[in-house]
């Protein structure tokens, strides 16, 4: 599972803020996860982002995942996903994804 969007790690992170505990949103408020939102897909990638940003150095150093540093960041993924859904709509990649995403984590 490690073709373009499909790497375990975006997955990890989804279930583990969404899905791990019957009590996180992704359980509780399933039909508005499902399927999982483009746009929490965008922000998630964007978080990965600000984790690996964390490791610049070599060194950990922790940054804050704010709105004005990662907005711009946000808004291109957006885009892209987007693009990528546009030219692949035929296939219907991306909706199969999103719709996985929410399979997997549920």
């Amino acid at each position: 599972r490690t073709s373009i969007y499909k790497n375990n790690v975006i997955q990890r992170i989804i279930n583990d803020i969404l899905f791990k505990k019957k009590t996180n949103e992704g359980i509780k408020w399933a039909e508005y996860y499902n399927p999982f939102l483009q746009v929490g897909f965008a922000l998630t990638l964007t978080a990965i982002k600000c984790s690996l940003d964390e490791w610049t150095t070599g060194k950990y150093k922790s940054i804050h995942f704010k709105e004005d540093e990662y907005k711009s960041l946000y808004k291109q993924h957006l885009k892209t996903l987007d693009y990528f859904d546009n030219q692949t709509k035929k296939q219907g990649i991306l909706p199969k994804i999103l719709q996985e995403v929410f399979d997997i984590g549920k």
